[in-house]
């Protein structure tokens, strides 16, 4: 876990080590800042977002600051009921 003097939390840096989290909304807002919060608690964050330009962003921040992040598109959307 890397030493971070731009994100600092109130909860121990390994509160959710080992743990996976799915966050959705987190290439913005208040979900992004969530995801970050929780990836540097140690969790393993997946962000969940119809926009994936705004998840690459966030996954660049999040290696950029803390910890490497993957990004994988998951499409939720069925396309023969056009909802999703």
């Amino acid at each position: 876990m890397a030493n971070n003097t731009k994100w600092r939390s109130v909860f121990r840096p390994s509160l959710f080590y080992n743990k996976v989290a799915l966050v959705t909304g987190g290439g913005t807002g208040i979900g992004r800042s969530i995801a970050i919060e929780l990836a540097i608690l140690g969790a393993t964050v997946v962000i969940a977002s119809r926009d994936v330009d705004r998840c690459l962003s966030a996954a660049d921040e999040m290696n950029q600051e803390i910890q490497q992040a993957s990004i994988s598109r998951v499409e939720m959307r069925d396309d023969s009921r056009g909802r999703w």
